[in-house]
């Protein structure tokens, strides 16, 4: 299974690449249905019988706050995003990483592609005399970062030590990250929040709508019971 969100202006991806489980069961149109039928198992009752009463039931698991259920369906992402992003998702100590498998630095060399510049910073100002915008010093800030990379391994210095003179928070990175349904909510409800720093809200929407081909019950009654964020951080 490979369905794919490009994202950063086409420098970044999301992809689903595996999912739990990984069949819609006979009679229903979703895989929601196992979710419901699962959580079934808690009072003994009969399995639902159609996607009317999978779809109720499921809204009745958000009434009751009865979010477990949903740790039975697990998503497998692939993921490429700037460096700024992942510091963020690396907060969400429920995403099981497939055991760190980001680029290395000491091994592969960087080039101008693997850098994330926000196209959004040519509405506002350079700070610096002559240039027109903060995104075109951010381009010249990267060209020289990478004038002087090359530099340095041409004058025999190791990658993992050259690699300090680049801006890292726009180097652009992938890995695998896997995630149950509950715990992607509580992700969901966080950083696709409009207060969210815009990339990683860019990578919420994008992982928001892969996973509603796949639970799109699941994700449109989440959706319709999302509660916002309090992001005021205000000194006391």
């Amino acid at each position: 299974m490979n369905i794919e969100k490009k994202l950063y202006g086409g420098k970044g991806f999301v992809i689903i690449e595996d999912v739990t489980p990984s069949e819609i069961p006979e009679g229903f149109n979703s895989r929601d249905a196992v979710i419901a039928n699962d959580a079934k198992i808690c009072t003994n009752t009969e399995a639902l019988k159609d996607n009317i009463e999978v779809y109720k039931f499921l809204e009745k698991l958000f009434e009751w706050g009865h979010y477990s259920p949903f740790e039975q369906a697990v998503l497998k992402f692939r993921i490429k995003a700037p460096y700024v992003v992942w510091s963020q998702i690396d907060r969400h100590r429920s995403f099981i990483y497939s055991s760190q498998l980001r680029r290395s630095g000491r091994y592969a060399k960087f080039t101008v592609d693997e850098f994330y510049i926000p196209e959004y910073l040519s509405s506002y100002s350079s700070w610096i005399e002559g240039e027109e915008s903060s995104k075109e010093t951010l381009e010249n800030i990267v060209d020289k970062a990478l004038f002087n990379y090359e530099e340095m391994l041409q004058a025999g210095v190791p990658k993992e030590s050259a690699r300090f003179v680049l801006p890292a928070f726009c180097l652009m990175y992938e890995d695998l990250v896997t995630v149950n349904l509950k715990n992607l909510f509580h992700f969901l409800a966080l950083r696709t929040d409009k207060r969210a720093q815009r990339e990683i809200r860019e990578l919420a929407d994008g992982m928001m709508e892969l996973t509603r081909t796949l639970f799109p019950y699941s994700i449109k009654i989440f959706s319709e019971n999302i509660k916002p964020v309090n992001y005021d951080f205000n000194e006391i």
